[in-house]
């Protein structure tokens, strides 16, 4: 039996984008100074097109990157870092417009909303492969940033 709706096939495709979250890794052992992770982190948004802040708190440091027109974002990504040098959590959450720009152009594709679900689907892309890019670039320098034990 052939579908009447021509948009069926894409209902896997824009549920799976609408589940999205943050993603964590923890790191046991290593003896790295946090304040100076943080400022890597901060190099790594800072050498892309976003504005960057870093707060520090008791619990550890929110790293807020702000993206410009031309990063093709259309969320604010917050990394935190969180523990203590030998036991840490690194957390990459990014904000919610791109899902919901796809579900409100998924909802409204009838009605001439797939501009929206198109920005939207552009937007999980570049967030997808920028998070790859991060997890890559935490993977590579953090062992520069280990301190030896004597």
């Amino acid at each position: 039996m052939k579908s009447l709706l021509p948009f069926e096939n894409y209902f896997l495709v824009a549920s799976e984008l609408l589940v999205g979250s943050s993603m964590w890794d923890r790191w046991v052992g290593k003896q790295v100074n946090l304040n100076a992770l943080a400022e890597l982190l901060k190099k790594f948004f800072e050498g892309k097109p976003f504005r960057v802040s870093v707060e520090n708190a008791s619990t550890g440091y929110k790293i807020a990157a702000y993206p410009k027109l031309s990063a093709g974002l259309l969320d604010v990504i917050e990394v935190f870092v969180r523990g203590k040098p030998d036991d840490f959590v690194i957390e990459f959450v990014p904000g919610s417009n791109t899902r919901r720009y796809i579900r409100s152009g998924f909802l409204t594709y009838l009605f001439g909303g797939g501009l929206l679900w198109r920005e939207g689907l552009k937007s999980q892309e570049e967030l997808d492969k920028l998070e790859r890019e991060f997890w890559n670039f935490v993977d590579i320098k953090l062992p520069s940033l280990e301190q030896k034990q004597v």
